[in-house]
């Protein structure tokens, strides 16, 4: 009843052969300013996404596996342009996601993201779901607070087939990030892309 206002939320229950018994879940308020023709057609949002960890409370490794990635959108599936997409993947992490979106003209989006990630539950085994191997410096972490990311992207629609994105991300590390890196300089990253359908 209220134009342009959504709620949106999703939850996983996840069990295998290697005893894996974990969950994920994400809640996503969001406004369309668009269904109410304000200039520049802004979008605003806020999501919670939480994917468990091994609580090593039992037999079973409760940490969720997130399977094969696939993009839909900026930080749906990969939360954040550094710390999603390159280090933590999608388990034992909760973030918090805030996102304003325009389109100063119809063929361009700019999307400015803030993401808050955190550890659900101290690392201290060095294997993962089915005996994977996980990198010995994540268990060496003694702090939950991971960090704070900012991305913004300019989305360019260049024709029916054609699209080109622009990123510029940059992390700043919390206690948790910086006993995994070793240290506390910020992260950053320029990324240009172009995607040919067809």
């Amino acid at each position: 009843s209220v134009p342009g206002l959504g709620l949106d939320g999703e939850l996983v229950k996840q069990r295998n052969r290697w005893k894996n018994d974990s969950w994920a879940a994400s809640a996503k308020l969001e406004y369309d300013f668009a269904k109410n023709d304000v200039p520049f057609a802004p979008y605003l949002s806020y999501r919670f996404a939480y994917f468990s960890g091994n609580d090593e409370s039992g037999d079973n490794d409760n940490r969720y596996d997130p399977l094969y990635y696939e993009v839909s959108d900026w930080s749906e599936w990969a939360i954040g342009e550094i710390l999603g997409a390159w280090v933590t993947g999608n388990s034992n992490i909760s973030s918090h996601i805030l996102r304003l979106r325009a389109n100063p003209i119809d063929s361009v989006a700019v999307n400015l993201i803030y993401i808050y990630t955190r550890l659900n539950e101290d690392q201290s085994e060095s294997t993962g779901p089915g005996g994977r191997p996980i990198d010995p410096r994540v268990v060496a972490i003694n702090d939950k607070d991971l960090s704070h990311e900012l991305d913004l992207i300019a989305d360019w629609a260049i024709n029916d087939y054609l699209s080109s994105s622009v990123v510029t991300a940059v992390l700043i590390p919390m206690s948790g990030a910086e006993d995994f890196a070793g240290n506390d300089e910020i992260w950053t990253q320029l990324i240009v892309a172009t995607t040919l359908q067809f």
